[in-house]
């Protein structure tokens, strides 16, 4: 059994989430750090929204709406604990374990090729920057003009020095790179094929009606689905294998948060 322990400062929640392998574990850990993800966005904007509203309470009418947009949210709520139960019977919570293995979330990890670096131009003896500059008497008198010579042929040939040994430098970092992408996209599709290989044993199993998968797949079910803020999300699942019966219990964490 693998577990591993989550956190969000946000909402100051904590878990201990745990699995028949690292995959199915790390499966569970990501949905349930999503769905607090989501939870955490609707806070902050409902969080927003009343402090929007309170800026605007400058009028006995104002705060008049307020109390009413509170009372209809709280009736909101209240109506989604009383019908939370036939809610959830009515939608299709069943895994797509397909889906499980596309996920884009985690598609999106797989590393990218480096792209190439732009090519810079060799220099040539006939570019402006190599043309002589010879004055009126360095064109009549063969010293200065071989100096003025001397001179653009030295200066090319620095320039082509600098130029073969930025290839060879960028050479050697696409050489690099491309090492470190390969190494790195032989570990993501290694994981990936062990994802692949989880999710698909899972289903085997859950198929075949083995009871720890069974728990499993209930508690991803639970994990996916929309609570009200103020109900208990954490359960604790047990199966039944010889009656066929599964009994979930919900409860508040008792552990305090520990940042």
């Amino acid at each position: 059994m693998w577990q591993c322990e989550i956190r969000h400062d946000g909402l100051h929640k904590y878990r201990l989430v745990k699995g028949q392998t690292r995959e199915i574990m790390q499966l569970r850990a990501e949905m349930q750090v999503r769905s607090w993800n989501e939870q955490w966005a609707r806070t902050q904007s409902a969080q927003k929204k009343r402090e929007a509203q309170l800026k605007a309470a400058y009028s006995k009418e104002t705060q008049k709406n307020i109390a009413a947009e509170r009372t209809r949210e709280a009736q909101k709520a209240l109506d989604a604990l009383q019908n939370l139960l036939t809610d959830s019977l009515e939608g299709d919570h069943a895994i797509n374990f397909q889906s499980l293995i596309d996920d884009p979330e985690f598609a999106a990890t797989k590393p990218l090729a480096p792209g190439a670096e732009p090519t810079t131009r060799e220099p040539l003896m006939g570019d402006p920057g190599f043309r002589e500059q010879l004055s009126f008497f360095a064109r009549i008198i063969p010293p200065l003009r071989k100096k003025e010579k001397a001179r653009i042929a030295a200066k090319f040939a620095q320039a082509r020095k600098e130029w073969v040994d930025l290839v060879a430098e960028r050479s050697l970092q696409a050489e690099t790179a491309t090492k470190r992408y390969k190494e790195k996209l032989a570990a993501w599709e290694e994981t990936a094929r062990g994802r692949t290989e989880a999710i698909n044993n899972w289903r085997e199993q859950y198929l075949a009606g083995v009871p720890e998968s069974i728990r499993e797949y209930c508690k991803f079910v639970l994990g996916e689905s929309n609570y009200p803020d103020s109900f208990p999300a954490e359960a604790a699942v047990d199966y039944a294998a010889d009656s066929r019966t599964l009994v979930v219990t919900h409860f508040r964490m008792s552990q305090r948060y520990r940042p």
